[in-house]
């Protein structure tokens, strides 16, 4: 992390205390001090993929997180903001060496916050060559939007990091391959650094319920049509084996019918068992 020209602009707010937060950097120009302490590679990567510098994250920052600015609940924008904002101070004053994933594609429009999208990207030095690379703990995790249906083929590095991951939701029981347990599987996607985390938690159920909008397949998924798992393990194994064939997917997160017939098509449901997914 690097300090820039724009420190002055945040050198006085204090993140421990609303008021002065609120006060001092609740601005277009303090957030963009705050992307500015990205390092220039990172930008420049965010440049190209998303057509933003630190200014356009700063007001897009500002202009989106007004109907939650002043409540403290675990997820509300500003506390968001307060939490990132101490450990960006922290490892700019340290100058840490910080890593990043480099496939942003364009994952900013399904993250709350422009701050939550940029956060998500980083990742542990040790795990950085892992199938799935591990997120910065210490940063606030993530929420994502669930207008849209998120979407994957194979052409994209994360497939590939997801298809080999997947591999190890399985461990040996008695000589017989079985999944995790749901819980275990949770913790484990919490600390998935990039949006597949987030996303493989939101389509996570122990009883998974069909919308009454729709009608759903169960037990095998197809193409074009809206598939409704079983269980969790039924979810993960028609995920496994649309993944073996290469097969292009969609997370309806918020049970939207099928726009891409060529495309399997997994729901949630209207259960949730994860109430921050």
């Amino acid at each position: 992390m690097q300090e820039s020209e724009l420190k002055s602009l945040i050198r006085n707010a204090n993140p421990d205390n609303l008021d002065n937060f609120a006060t001092r950097c609740h601005n277009t120009l303090c957030y963009t001090a705050l992307f500015a302490r990205l390092p220039d590679e990172f930008q420049i990567d965010i440049w190209r993929s998303w057509k933003l510098n630190p200014y356009l994250l700063g007001v897009k920052l500002f202009m989106g997180d007004g109907l939650t600015l002043f409540m403290e609940e675990e997820f509300s924008d500003l506390l968001y903001i307060r939490k990132s904002f101490k450990w960006y101070t922290k490892h700019t004053e340290a100058r840490t060496l910080v890593c990043w994933l480099r496939d942003l594609e364009d994952d900013i429009d399904y993250h709350w916050t422009p701050l939550g999208a940029v956060n998500s990207l980083f990742v542990t030095e040790a795990s950085r060559n892992y199938n799935m690379p591990r997120r910065m703990e210490e940063l606030p995790a993530v929420r994502l939007r669930k207008e849209e249906p998120l979407c994957f083929n194979r052409t994209q590095p994360r497939y590939a990091r997801l298809k080999k991951q997947a591999e190890w939701m399985l461990r040996d029981v008695n000589g017989r391959k079985e999944y995790w347990d749901y819980e275990t599987l949770i913790k484990d996607y919490d600390t998935w650094a990039g949006i597949m985390g987030p996303a493989m938690k939101n389509m996570m159920r122990k009883t998974y319920v069909c919308p009454p909008h729709m009608t759903c397949h169960g037990e095998k998924a197809s193409s074009g049509v809206p598939f409704k798992p079983k269980s969790y393990t039924n979810f993960l194994d028609e995920l496994r084996r649309v993944m073996r064939e290469n097969a292009p997917f969609c997370f309806a997160m918020n049970n939207q019918f099928p726009d891409e017939s060529g495309y399997y098509w997994f729901i949630p449901g209207t259960k949730t068992d994860n109430p921050t997914s």
